[in-house]
């Protein structure tokens, strides 16, 4: 069996889609994965930099896939989603006929285990498998609120799809209505998208793959790290409990000389505040 890994990314986000596949292939190097990027336009220099990276490094033939995106919905894709976003939500279009069934992951995730599982599960009569989204009472509650009743959530960071089940159902034009129905109103964007269409008929992942709203070290460190608040580990600032990792992964690639933004005198003391106080508190300077 292999295992047939999606990503979607523009080009502000090539470094990190690097990152995140160079995590999954360092510890996944008994499975046979099969990569592949969709993106839009002509692929960027830095993407041709990752794949022959990728290629050479790990022995296997990235696939650049891409996607006109001209005629994508007008929902909020504003800088922090990028509509990149919703390149996800073509993938039985997008993906070779040949291909069945497909692990879709953000670009902001590390993987830190083995995703053997994944590799040989069997979705059986669902068409996708994803993690619940903790806030769930939450995102039910706002969908309701549009019309749309859910008794649970999923996050759309990490989802395993059956693409045969989404062309036999032409899941791809119930996206689109959705998207043309609700438009600006859908807070999540595609995520929200993907959850209405398929109304609760999706199979529940462990959540060790999808491991979100971390705001500590958990007792077991989640298989697949997701990234997915505002601020990232590549921030200055940012207290991710696993950014280290992001780092770690980082310093493989050819990207290993970035430097994080943000860094300036102000977020230094942010960040240093403590540090600060106790040298000044040393030298006398406060009490």
């Amino acid at each position: 069996m292999s295992l047939n890994v999606f990503y979607s990314t523009s080009e502000s986000y090539v470094q990190h889609f690097t990152v995140s596949a160079v995590s999954l292939l360092e510890n996944n190097r008994d499975i046979d994965i099969n990569l592949f990027v969709i993106h839009d336009g002509p692929a960027p220099p830095a993407l041709h930099l990752a794949k022959m990276f990728l290629d050479e490094t790990y022995q296997i033939d990235v696939k650049l896939l891409r996607f006109e995106s001209d005629d994508l919905p007008d929902l909020n894709t504003d800088d922090y989603y990028g509509k990149y976003t919703l390149f996800r939500l073509y993938l039985a279009d997008i993906a070779p006929a040949d291909i069945d069934q497909v692990l879709f992951l953000d670009v902001d995730t590390v993987i830190t285990g083995s995703l053997r599982e994944l590799e040989t599960s069997d979705l059986d009569t669902f068409a996708i498998a994803a993690v619940s989204e903790p806030a769930v009472a939450e995102n039910t509650g706002r969908l309701s609120a549009l019309g749309e009743t859910l008794n649970g959530y999923f996050n759309a960071g990490v989802i395993q799809a059956s693409l045969v089940r989404w062309r036999a159902l032409g899941i791809t034009r119930s996206f689109l209505s959705i998207c043309k129905k609700y438009g600006r109103k859908l807070i999540w964007v595609d995520q929200d998208v993907m959850n209405i269409g398929f109304a609760d008929q999706w199979l529940r992942l462990n959540e060790k793959y999808n491991g979100t709203h971390i705001q500590e070290k958990r007792m077991y460190q989640p298989v697949i790290v997701h990234y997915n608040t505002a601020s990232k580990p590549w921030h200055y600032v940012d207290t991710h409990p696993y950014k280290y990792l992001y780092w770690k992964y980082l310093r493989m690639t050819p990207f290993k000389g970035y430097r994080p933004t943000g860094v300036n005198l102000r977020n230094i003391v942010l960040r240093n505040g403590r540090l600060f106080k106790r040298l000044l508190r040393n030298h006398g300077l406060i009490k």
